[in-house]
């Protein structure tokens, strides 16, 4: 097996447990980002995914593909393993260890895509607000762009320290329980953090910390590819399942497919939660 390309100092372990997020100007090779760019983008020509309910707007109703907000693909190595076996994964795979301890296991993955001249932002969230039930799981991400980012086409955007508070109260995006998205309600966003980074370059976040991406305002489509891990704890790492969930249509979400997020969470992958958790907010 390959040694990792990448690894955290122990400053950026550090400032990765007290901030609850970083951000790394590269985690895998320029070769390595081009030949996920290609797999990346050959799943969202061929659509891969819409007919399982895989394939949606994250924030949106729409059921005409080309007309998503935000293109949102889960389980995208599902149809193309290969995205497994890149320099990226190989070292998320190495530091989310380092972070987390030797069992950490990639859980999930999510591929979003934002088009261009769009305002739609991915609101202000924390991932553990998706878990249908009680867990014993942590959990971190990785999002890397697949090109430059920065606040004119949805770089992420983090509040320090906000995960060691609460998962606040969230709701559907507008109120409209119809849509895919969580909203946290109450985010004080005066001590947000942008993170702009090169292409191949990452973000890392605990799955509590509050987070969100604004719009990309820009002529090519902003386009990210997210990898979970995590390690099962002795106690309950969060305590579910929270009325914001148990709310949603689910029938509506996606096209009507009932393997909707939330519905494939409690339903379609139950042998699968055991091992994985979640896997269904993407920025």
């Amino acid at each position: 097996m390959h040694q990792p390309d990448v690894l955290l100092t122990q400053e950026q372990y550090e400032s990765f447990w007290r901030a609850g997020y970083l951000s790394l100007p590269q985690i895998t090779t320029q070769d390595d980002l081009a030949r996920i760019q290609i797999l990346y983008d050959r799943m969202f020509e061929e659509r891969v995914g819409w007919r399982d309910g895989n394939y949606f707007d994250l924030v949106g109703l729409e059921d005409d593909p080309d007309k998503f907000k935000i293109r949102h693909l889960q389980r995208i190595t599902d149809y193309c393993p290969e995205l497994m076996a890149t320099t990226y994964f190989r070292n998320a795979t190495a530091i989310a260890r380092q972070l987390l301890g030797g069992s950490a296991k990639h859980l999930y993955d999510i591929a979003i895509t934002k088009p261009p001249h769009s305002d739609a932002e991915t609101p202000w969230h924390q991932d553990a607000a998706f878990l249908s039930e009680t867990s014993y799981f942590e959990t971190l991400v990785f999002w890397v762009p697949l090109q430059a980012v920065d606040a004119t086409n949805g770089c992420m955007n983090f509040i320090p320290g906000s995960h060691t508070g609460p998962i606040l109260t969230h709701h559907s995006p507008g109120g409209d329980n119809r849509v895919n998205g969580l909203e946290a309600i109450g985010v004080d966003k005066s001590a947000a953090v942008a993170c702009p980074l090169p292409a191949g370059g990452a973000t890392i976040h605990h799955f509590r910390t509050l987070h969100g991406t604004g719009g990309n305002n820009t002529t090519g489509s902003r386009r990210a590819l997210t990898f979970g891990f995590g390690i099962r704890r002795v106690k309950p790492t969060v305590v579910g399942p929270f009325d914001w969930l148990t709310t949603k249509d689910h029938y509506a979400l996606h096209h009507g497919h009932p393997s909707g997020p939330i519905y494939w969470i409690k339903q379609q992958a139950r042998p699968y939660i055991n091992r994985i958790m979640f896997g269904l907010n993407g920025d």
